[in-house]
């Protein structure tokens, strides 16, 4: 019942919308309109344009001495120097040959089996020997520390 009342209701309201819109779209089509005269709505637009052109200004930019912000000074550097080129000093790795990885499974350690100058040594995670400290272990890869120089090598 209460459905009912709510459909008489609003069905009226509906045909009212509906004949509002069809109303507007039929007066829209229809051919009461004058024509527009183009040529003088150009020439009036012509006028328009050139009240709002105006004479381009002309200015030049100043060399900026001080920062606006900072209120620093900028120095200006009359003569350049030359400046010192400090070659880099070409740092000699010691020969390296990672050979394997050997794994305690109860203990998890990891000793890596490497070859520096030809001779083989047993390193762990964090040992130093002959000037080299290994710091990363895998199964493929090691990477080593030789004065402040770190360096990847695979397995061979």
């Amino acid at each position: 019942m209460k459905n009912k009342k709510l459909t008489y209701f609003l069905m009226p309201l509906v045909i009212l919308i509906w004949g509002y819109l069809i109303y507007k779209i039929v007066l829209g089509f229809s051919g009461n309109d004058s024509p527009i005269n183009i040529t003088q709505k150009r020439t009036e637009s012509i006028e328009t344009q050139k009240k709002y052109i105006e004479k381009q200004d002309t200015f030049s930019l100043e060399k900026i001495h001080r920062d606006p912000f900072l209120n620093i000074l900028y120095r200006v550097n009359k003569t350049k120097t030359a400046k010192k080129q400090f070659q880099k000093e070409k740092l000699e790795w010691p020969s390296v040959i990672y050979k394997g990885l050997v794994s305690n499974v109860k203990g998890k350690k990891s000793i890596a089996l490497i070859k520096i100058e030809g001779k083989q040594f047993f390193f762990q995670e964090g040992e130093n020997n002959m000037d080299c400290k290994l710091i990363f272990v895998s199964e493929n890869k090691i990477t080593l520390l030789y004065k402040s120089k770190k360096k990847s090598f695979v397995k061979q």
